[in-house]
């Protein structure tokens, strides 16, 4: 099977809406073919936006904007990231969030995903025999 590149722009908000010192919770899909979401964190720094998976490295519990300390925290065992690099520097975790690529274009931020696909006529088999099997056919 022959895989292409893909790239998908997911809206995550306005800008405008999200004030410097505040975060944004969301959902993005992994890209499998079960459709799975995972938790985001949307976080508008004074140099920017960031984004990061929202789950904490540690036992994947999911992970909150603590807006008076400025840190993302996890509730679980009180461990907390550095909302600029996604390092922890207290509690159990070991391991950095992951960084979600995102685009601010205007007052629209997206994130950015990218996915492999397979090719158009692979993906036109494929649909046609879903249609065939859902028809009995």
């Amino acid at each position: 099977m022959r895989l292409e590149k893909g790239r998908q722009l997911i809206y995550l908000g306005n800008a405008r809406r999200i004030p410097v010192g505040e975060a944004k919770k969301f959902f993005y899909p992994v890209g499998d073919e079960m459709g799975t979401e995972r938790p985001g964190l949307l976080i508008h720094l004074e140099d920017g936006f960031v984004a990061y998976d929202g789950l904490c490295t540690h036992m994947q519990a999911e992970v909150e904007w603590n807006r008076y300390t400025g840190k993302i925290w996890c509730t679980m065992h009180d461990g907390m990231y550095d909302p600029k690099t996604g390092r922890p520097f207290l509690g159990m975790p070991k391991e950095p969030l992951k960084k979600i690529e995102i685009e601010v274009d205007g007052n629209l931020v997206k994130l950015i995903q990218v996915f492999e696909m397979p090719d158009h006529d692979l993906a036109v088999s494929f649909a046609k025999s879903l249609k065939a099997t859902f028809e009995g056919g």
